[in-house]
């Protein structure tokens, strides 16, 4: 595709084994079997090779989808850290939604099984009961840097992984939008209505919503272009 943003990118796959949406370190026991959820510690782990690697660089993106976009979330503020102020860090977050309190009742059990907490951006005194408060927590701290969720609304996979009937999930998801980003000027929403569908980015189809397309809206937000905004039904 000639308007792939990424097509002359430097590209990093951090693979994804720890069943903790990359943002544990903590070793669990589950009857006889021993599980490291240490996601956040590999990740940390890369930025220390990453970041001389790649230390000219003007920006990064921060990408993954499903289990990884609730990672990249999660580690956008440690990426953001560790490349330090003059590199913009962009976060693009793929059907990985942090939701809010009230829809995500499992938060307690997997932070608790996962250690996840003392890994949460370093000053966020609400993020901890609140784990959406991640996103506007770390674009409020880095303003140069953009942030954006993309999702279908519902969500089927989502949904039926934290319990939630597909209109309680698009709730959810509108508070998101309404609430928690409305008035932010680096964070935005891509949703698409309808589809019960899982993951975006991998499609191959065009995507349109609000006469945007989906390539469209992601090229306003890593070129930092002012007609960027969320997009949603």
């Amino acid at each position: 595709n000639t308007e792939n943003p990424f097509k002359e990118a430097s590209l990093v796959y951090v693979p994804y084994c720890t069943g903790d949406f990359h943002t544990g370190n903590r070793l669990a026991v589950y009857g006889d079997n021993t599980t490291h959820h240490v996601g956040y510690a590999n990740f940390k782990a890369y930025l220390e090779r990453l970041v001389p690697t790649f230390s000219d660089v003007k920006q990064v993106i921060i990408s993954g989808n499903s289990a990884g976009g609730y990672g990249a979330a999660f580690n956008w503020y440690q990426t953001q850290i560790a490349f330090g102020d003059e590199i913009h860090v962009n976060l693009i977050d793929d059907s990985g939604p942090w939701l809010p309190n009230g829809y995500f009742e499992l938060l307690t059990t997997i932070k608790t099984a996962w250690g996840s907490d003392q890994n949460l951006p370093t000053g966020c005194k609400n993020c901890s009961d609140d784990y959406s408060n991640i996103y506007a927590y770390t674009a409020g701290l880095f303003p140069k840097s953009r942030g954006g969720l993309i999702s279908y609304i519902p969500d089927s996979v989502i949904s039926r992984i934290f319990g939630l009937e597909l209109d309680e999930f698009t709730m959810g998801m509108y508070i998101l939008a309404n609430d928690k980003f409305l008035n932010s000027s680096n964070f935005h929403t891509y949703y698409l209505p309808g589809y019960q569908a899982h993951t975006v980015l991998g499609s191959e189809h065009l995507i349109t919503q609000n006469e945007i397309t989906l390539i469209q809206w992601v090229i306003r937000l890593i070129n930092a272009k002012e007609n960027w905004d969320n997009v949603t039904p």
